[in-house]
């Protein structure tokens, strides 16, 4: 046996076979789009409005993503909701974002309303809850609604926070 071990074989082997014009096998597309359907739970049992822990609805939902990605930072698409909408999908460095404008969201005193914009944020995550991107069959975040500032006459913004879980269908 050589002084080197069979480590020094196996470079000498790929390092033949990349002298042959021998390509490394292709790859499939970079990143980790999401596609197809998703159930998706914004859990309103653990709701905070304006940081204040508070009960909201659950609300469960189908989402239908369409996405590709460029590499494994950068991915974009669409997702289309059966609660009626369509918006882009994209994902930057760790987490999907999905951003949904709900005209008429905040009702006011005096009769009027106000829009509110939805903010999905989430991740893939591992079977103990932690943080595994790479993973597209379970996600977790945040579902945060906010009005805007100044809104039915107060000067801070309403804002509804609640966790969200996605399960690939």
């Amino acid at each position: 046996m050589h002084a080197f071990g069979p480590s020094v074989g196996v470079a000498a082997v790929i390092a033949g076979a990349l002298a042959m014009g021998v390509a490394p096998t292709a790859h499939a597309a970079p990143g980790n789009p999401l596609n197809g359907p998703y159930r998706v739970i914004s859990n309103g049992d653990w709701a905070k409005t304006n940081e204040v822990r508070m009960n909201e609805a659950v609300v469960v939902s189908t989402w239908t993503f369409s996405t590709s990605c460029t590499n494994v930072q950068t991915c974009d698409g669409t997702v289309t909701s059966d609660k009626g909408w369509t918006v882009p999908a994209k994902f930057r460095i760790n987490r999907w974002i999905v951003e949904v404008e709900h005209p008429g969201w905040l009702p006011c005193p005096d009769g009027t309303s106000a829009p509110g914009y939805q903010r999905f944020q989430f991740f893939g995550t591992s079977p103990n809850g932690q943080v595994d991107t790479a993973n597209g069959q379970t996600l977790k975040g945040f579902d945060r609604t906010e009005g805007p500032g100044g809104a039915c006459g107060r000067n801070t913004p309403t804002a509804i926070e609640m966790p969200l879980r996605l399960d690939k269908m």
